[in-house]
């Protein structure tokens, strides 16, 4: 979704329940996805929003091995590859550089890390450090 109507869109949706914020947002196995389409920016402005709108947060991150298959992938099928996956900046251990991002810049705490899921992903909980979460990254 074009980020332009994104955050209306939402907003829009919120008001329609009286809220300013979501109680719990659920981001599962798509934070590679935004990092590979929309580089390092792309997945900074989505934690950010996300923190804005959610109390708790529940993130499953793709470890990096995930992203190498996925341009493997590509390179398999005769296909470029991820137009920013060689200029990422954030790399590694994507759960550490996840909580990083949400603890040091997005006014959340982690709350409870579940362990790995059965793929071996981490399975992280934040919560808000704001009383209220709208705008606070």
């Amino acid at each position: 979704m074009d980020p332009g109507a994104r955050e209306p869109f939402l907003s829009s949706f919120l008001q329609r329940f009286g809220r300013s914020s979501f109680d719990i947002g659920f981001c599962m196995s798509v934070t590679m996805w935004i990092h590979l389409n929309h580089g390092d920016r792309g997945l900074l402005e989505f934690l950010a929003l996300l923190a804005s709108l959610c109390t708790f947060l529940l993130v499953e991150p793709q470890p990096w091995r995930c992203y190498r298959a996925a341009a493997r992938r590509l390179r398999r099928l005769g296909r470029r590859d991820f137009e920013h996956f060689h200029s990422l900046q954030i790399r590694g251990d994507m759960a550490q550089s996840i909580t990083h991002i949400l603890t040091q810049q997005c006014a959340m705490e982690l709350v409870c890390s579940f362990g790995s899921t059965s793929w071996d992903r981490s399975l992280l909980l934040f919560k808000s450090t704001s009383a209220h979460p709208q705008g606070s990254c």
